[in-house]
């Protein structure tokens, strides 16, 4: 199972221009927009269990409350010891491959 991850508006349109009709895949769950997102790792980070079943987690590197994103992203890697974590932006050109974190910058 792969979670996907992403809270801003302005930056959804990437993925709905790709035109993936997530729908076809059971096996991806997709949580878009700032409330519903946010509430999610809100719950995440204070009790991991809802991630369980999934096998690797796809986020936005700058998702989540910017105070809150450091403590976030440690809790996530802590989490992840045993899945896979992929962390996007295209903020950045430099991508790299650490342990079970794959980290995906590309330039706009």
């Amino acid at each position: 199972m792969i979670l996907l991850l992403e809270n801003k508006r302005d930056r959804i349109g990437g993925i709905e221009k790709s035109g993936i009709n997530f729908t076809k895949y059971p096996h991806i769950k997709v949580i878009l927009y700032d409330d519903k997102c946010n509430d999610i790792l809100d719950n995440f980070v204070e009790d991991n269990y809802q991630f369980d079943k999934y096998d690797t987690i796809i986020i936005h590197e700058t998702i989540y409350h910017q105070n809150r994103r450091d403590k976030l992203f440690k809790v996530l890697k802590e989490f992840c010891s045993d899945k896979k974590l992929i962390v996007f932006s295209s903020d950045h050109s430099q991508s790299s491959l650490s342990k079970n974190t794959l980290t995906l910058r590309t330039t706009r």
